[in-house]
């Protein structure tokens, strides 16, 4: 499938197409049978009518992706960050592990800190590596909990020992520790990387 009206015919029957098409027309581009990627119009409402489709027959990225898009999108919209933390919920219902992280930066627009802690939370407990360097942050800056040096020291160390760390990770964690082996603090208040 190379084209947009190709993926069209099949979208209504295959909801992993669905989700390609949907995510096609959001971003731009398209991949072809031969791995090459084309660009394509965006069409922001097709887009999300495809994302919807997928993710209403149970496609978790689908779900992820319409989450994305509500938080993306919201600019302090109070309705599109309750309709991104809806997609997010259902993804997380569905077990697409990562959206732990999304789940609380929604929550931490929303000005929800203890709720944005408590999904970093969750998320760590079920998937360590993608929520660790917010989570961490939480216990340095008392963001949404108590401050505690030594667990945001220890998830900072526990960054820059797992080889599945990012390397913007790593270098983020070696700042913080050294922040904190100086006793300073962060000057920024963004939680995710």
């Amino acid at each position: 499938m190379s084209r947009i009206s190709d993926l069209r015919e099949k979208a209504a029957t295959d909801p992993n197409v669905a989700f390609q098409l949907g995510w096609s027309l959001l971003d731009g581009t398209c991949d072809t049978e031969t791995g090459k990627e084309i660009k394509v119009r965006k069409n922001t409402k097709e887009g999300l009518y495809w994302l919807r489709v997928a993710a209403e027959k149970g496609i978790g990225e689908a779900m992820v992706g319409l989450g994305c898009h509500y938080g993306d999108t919201a600019k302090r919209s109070r309705s599109r960050l309750l309709a991104a933390l809806y997609w997010e919920k259902k993804a997380w219902r569905a077990n697409v592990e990562r959206v732990g992280q999304n789940i609380a930066i929604t929550y931490s627009m929303l000005g929800k800190k203890r709720l944005c802690h408590q999904w970093l939370l969750r998320g760590y407990k079920r998937c360590k590596w993608s929520t660790r360097l917010s989570l961490a942050k939480t216990y340095l800056c008392g963001y949404g909990v108590r401050r505690n040096m030594p667990k945001a020291k220890k998830l900072f160390q526990d960054v820059l020992h797992d080889e599945r760390s990012h390397p913007e990770h790593k270098k983020l964690a070696r700042k913080y520790l050294r922040m904190i082996e100086r006793g300073e603090m962060p000057n920024d208040n963004v939680l995710y990387p």
